[in-house]
């Protein structure tokens, strides 16, 4: 009979002893979850409270760029090379802005002239990181424009055997550089506003070659 006591009083003892140790188990885990809760919730001010980093250039000490063209003329710099810029060719940057980010868009010139179809388009996003680059620019020879060429009075007397000039949109004449297809030199070209001939009188854009007077191309007003 005392050893049937004592075995229930030893089982009894241990049933104890294990419950109290899986108490304390419970108490070790929920206070270790309430800490990861506490460390989640500080990272993620933490992480919300701190800028995204701009990108940075080293000229003479540290500048931090802050504009999408700065960013853009870096590109250039960094990828001149890969993109066989000439040295004869002028990129002019023009910069477009949105709230979800910036286009820089480069038109390339010689002498001060246009030359049209080729150029660079920089895309990025809000926080100056480059998206996109399209590139339609070209190592093209530099123009010759030391050749005889006609005046831009010779050119519209020229077209006006074919269309109508109006004297109020001569002035809207412009001098530009033309690639035609096949050519790796661009050659003068003046673009001039005309109407057509005849009751529908559309108004057009023709783009004419300074050195004979050939019409290069036509393009039509959008409104017509």
């Amino acid at each position: 009979m005392r050893r049937h006591l004592l075995a229930v009083a030893v089982l009894l003892a241990v049933f104890l002893a294990i419950n109290e140790c899986h108490e304390r188990m419970q108490t070790f885990v929920h206070r270790l979850s309430v800490v990861k809760k506490e460390d989640r919730r500080k990272t993620a001010v933490k992480n919300w409270s701190l800028p995204k980093p701009r990108p940075a250039i080293s000229q003479e000490g540290a500048s931090v760029m802050s504009s999408p063209r700065e960013i853009a003329e870096e590109y250039l710099v960094q990828h001149r090379d890969s993109l066989r810029l000439q040295p004869h060719h002028e990129l002019r940057p023009e910069v477009y802005e949105t709230p979800i980010g910036s286009t820089v868009r480069y038109g390339v010139f010689q002498d001060g002239l246009p030359i049209v179809g080729i150029g660079i388009e920089i895309q990025l996003d809000r926080d100056l990181a480059i998206t996109r680059v399209n590139n339609e620019y070209r190592p093209l020879k530099k123009a010759d424009l030391s050749e005889p060429m006609l005046t831009q009075e010779d050119v519209l007397e020229k077209v006006s055997s074919r269309f109508v000039t109006d004297s109020d949109r001569v002035a809207q004449s412009s001098s530009l550089l033309y690639v035609e297809p096949g050519s790796d030199q661009p050659s003068l070209a003046y673009s001039v506003p005309v109407r057509e001939m005849g009751k529908r009188s559309r108004s057009m854009q023709v783009l004419v070659r300074a050195s004979d007077g050939q019409i290069l191309r036509k393009s039509f007003s959008r409104a017509d």
